[in-house]
Parts: C-alpha cells; sequence; structure tokens
C-alpha cells in the first residue's frame, strides 16, 4: 500500500511540472516602494538654523589622547576689491529685488557671501529681508535666501542675476548655473549662514551699516 502511494504521489509531482519532468523557474519578484522625488526649495526656511555638517572622528582616533581634530567647515571666504566697495549699495539693491521684486530697493537689506568667481561672473549666497514689516508687529518681515550668479561688464556694472528655479527646478539649476565646486559647496551647506544671518539682524536695528562682506573687506 506504501509503494502504491509513493507511485501516485510521483505521478502527480511529474504531471505538475510539466511534460519535460523539470521543476519551473518561480517568478519572483519583490515589492517595490515608489519613493516621490525630494522637492527643494531655492528659500531656506528661517525657523530653522543650517548647520554645515562637521568631520566624524577617524575609526583609529584614540578619544584618550586629547589630540584635537581638525575642522574646516567652511572655506576661507573670498573678499571683493576696491570697485565692488564703492558700488556694494547697487549690488544689494539688485540682489534684493530679485529676490523680492514686489519690493521697494530702498526697502531691502541684503548679505552675500561670494562662492567663486570666474572672468566677470560672481557666484553668490545671498540673504535678504525687508525693513518694514509684512503687517502688523507680529507678522515678521519678508526674508530668504538662495544662491546667485551676478554677472558684470567690464566697468563692473551689473548685467544680469541668475537664481535657481522653485522646487524640481532648483539642483537642476544649480547643476546648469554654478561650476561644480560651487554646487558641492551649495548642496554641503559649506557656507556660513548663521554669521551672516546675525550681521543682518544687527542691520535691521541700525540700517547704516554696510554688509558684512563690506566690512571684512575693508579691514
Amino acid at each position: 500500500m506504501k509503494n502504491v502511494l509513493r507511485l501516485l504521489l510521483l505521478v502527480f509531482f511529474l504531471t505538475a511540472c510539466g511534460t519535460n519532468g523539470e521543476i519551473p523557474d518561480l517568478d519572483i519578484t519583490p515589492d517595490s516602494t515608489i519613493i516621490p522625488p525630494v522637492s527643494i526649495t531655492p528659500i531656506p526656511s528661517e525657523t530653522k538654523t543650517q548647520i554645515p555638517p562637521t568631520e566624524s572622528l577617524p575609526p583609529t582616533h584614540s578619544m584618550s589622547t586629547g589630540s584635537p581634530i581638525p575642522q574646516t567647515p567652511y572655506p576661507t571666504p573670498i573678499l571683493p576689491g576696491p570697485a565692488y566697495l564703492e558700488l556694494w549699495r547697487e549690488y544689494q539693491q539688485a540682489l534684493g529685488t530679485t529676490l523680492f521684486p514686489f519690493l521697494s530697493p530702498d526697502d531691502i537689506l541684503c548679505e552675500w557671501e561670494i562662492l567663486g568667481q570666474v572672468d566677470t561672473e560672481d557666484y553668490l549666497w545671498m540673504k535678504c529681508t525687508s525693513i518694514s514689516l509684512v503687517g502688523d508687529e507680529d507678522s515678521g518681515h519678508y526674508s530668504g535666501s538662495i544662491p546667485a550668479v551676478m554677472r558684470f561688464d567690464q566697468d563692473g556694472m551689473i548685467l544680469e542675476i541668475k537664481v535657481p528655479g522653485a522646487g524640481s527646478l532648483y539642483a537642476k539649476d544649480i547643476r546648469n548655473l554654478f561650476p561644480v565646486d560651487i554646487q558641492d559647496r551649495i548642496f554641503d551647506k559649506l557656507i556660513n549662514y548663521q554669521q551672516y544671518a546675525d550681521h543682518l539682524e544687527k542691520r535691521l536695528k541700525e540700517t547704516d551699516i554696510p554688509p558684512l562682506i563690506v566690512i571684512l573687506a575693508s579691514q
């Protein structure tokens, strides 16, 4: 009886596997999860302080030695020449109205850092704010920050300012507008955001104070 059952099971197994007696391949595909693309906005949130990444300890570092860990979160700033300093008010107005075209140029204060220079182009990060409040005292100021490309003529006059688009265009435009090393600084946040934000806050109380880049270049 046991032999009969074994024979029946063998016949059934071979029939299920096909006429050639081979075991068919199983078509197994793992469940896939569709991750939507990250939407990057060109103006970082004003409620968060952007802190560049710090260097981590190498695996072989001994905490007991107390040796200092070298950290270079920000590259050495690029400072402008004398002609730049004479025209900084015009540059501020041009940058400010690029970010806030609906405001009067005289109602905008801007801070900016030069990330790089090639021929007649300056690659910048800028942060601007309105002097006047948006509404009542609790509503705050218009404020935002964004990378920009400022192009000059041979006399140092501004010909054009380009900024990346919003949302899904942001990363694409960064790659089209900026050299690779500047792209890395922007994406890795190697910009001293807090220093310029603090100086801009100070200028809101004393509007005659020039931008930090002007003060640094004048020293």
